[in-house]
């Protein structure tokens, strides 16, 4: 990723990449829990950039055959051990920020039981499912000292893209004209062309198709309309300069700018990494603001948000993911989104530890 000319302005107060990583002694009890999912290459890297800089933290990753798992709770204590990991409600106490990854769609079945019963698996996987997120509902409410990126009772209920973008309007958000229909009907298009994307957050088929943002073909097109049993997201197709992510956590942003190379695309997921090149950005203040509401207004300290900016200069929102990763866009040697979080994170434990 190359930096961009005027790095200085990021988008940030006091936490652009690698501000505020400046080593100091901290007790040794974990004063960040990391709880992610074992595929979550960005809390590894967020790990070991707390660790350079003294800031005791502790990985735990959710997933898990059911086998592999053993469990005791009670009202106010829970132990959790996962081969050679442990995590338990003392944790929780002791700890000053919680960062909680709930993936796309994993957080529903965070374990599964290959080894059950067939007749029982279903069930086993869905009380697995409900504990799990009971311990971390309960943690919220009990250690009320904790700030947690995103709180577990916020992730439960921020996982449905329609309502994501359908009321980013309420902020001042542009999107893209949308609208979901069985019965084929199509919304407006200044430009002609439409996409079609997933609903959910979870874009997976099955084990092995995933659905990807794709350009509704003319074949389909002149079939219209007709009826379909699965809904799906229908949007105007947007022609744009190049795509804009921005991260927002806990009221400060950092913009990355994403250009494609030459040739047709509508989901650059499916590019290849020497096809498209990425570096930090700046963004309007105005803009900035904006995110800033509509986090606001959703409780959600951490959030990913996607724009096109079209040639007139306009950035129009195309999706919301609350938990939205990073590390695709970054390398070992060039890690600005990693260490603008790490960062922040920093700087939330020592201004606690410093009012303590």
């Amino acid at each position: 990723m190359r930096p961009a000319r005027t790095p200085g302005d990021a988008g940030t107060k006091g936490a652009r990449p690698g501000e505020s990583l400046r080593p100091g002694p901290l007790a040794s009890a974990p004063a960040v829990l990391l709880i992610g999912y074992a595929a979550d290459t960005d809390l590894g890297a967020v790990s070991a950039a707390l660790d350079t800089v003294g800031i005791p933290n502790l990985l735990w990753l959710y997933d898990a055959h059911a086998d592999d798992l053993t469990v005791d709770a009670r009202p106010g204590h829970f132990r959790l051990e996962h081969r050679d990991s442990v995590l338990t409600a003392e944790h929780f106490a002791r700890a000053r920020v919680v960062v909680h990854r709930t993936g796309l769609g994993r957080w529903r079945r965070p374990v599964s039981a290959p080894n059950a019963a067939e007749t029982e698996r279903d069930f086993t996987e869905r009380e697995w499912a409900s504990l799990l997120q009971g311990l971390f509902f309960e943690a919220e409410r009990r250690y009320a000292h904790l700030t947690w990126l995103n709180p577990p009772s916020i992730s439960a209920v921020s996982g449905a893209k329609y309502d994501l973008l359908a009321s980013a309007d309420l902020d001042g958000l542009d999107v893209p004209d949308l609208r979901v229909s069985t019965e084929g009907r199509l919304p407006g298009s200044g430009s002609g062309p439409y996409v079609c994307k997933a609903i959910g957050e979870d874009e997976r088929i099955d084990e092995a198709s995933t659905y990807c943002t794709s350009v509704l073909d003319l074949a389909t097109l002149n079939e219209l309309p007709y009826r379909t049993t699965c809904p799906s997201l229908i949007q105007e197709r947007v022609l744009a300069e190049y795509e804009l992510r921005v991260y927002y956590l806990l009221g400060e942003t950092l913009a990355i700018r994403i250009r494609a190379g030459a040739g047709d695309h509508a989901d650059i997921r499916l590019l290849r990494r020497s096809e498209w090149s990425a570096e930090v950005a700046t963004i309007a203040p105005r803009l900035r603001g904006t995110l800033r509401a509509y986090c606001r207004r959703r409780r959600l300290s951490y959030c990913v948000f996607d724009f096109l900016r079209t040639a007139d200069g306009r950035d129009l929102l195309i999706d919301v993911t609350p938990s939205g990763t990073w590390s695709h866009l970054e390398s070992p040697s060039d890690a600005p989104v990693t260490n603008w979080f790490a960062g922040i994170v920093a700087h939330l434990v020592r201004r606690a530890i410093h009012q303590d």
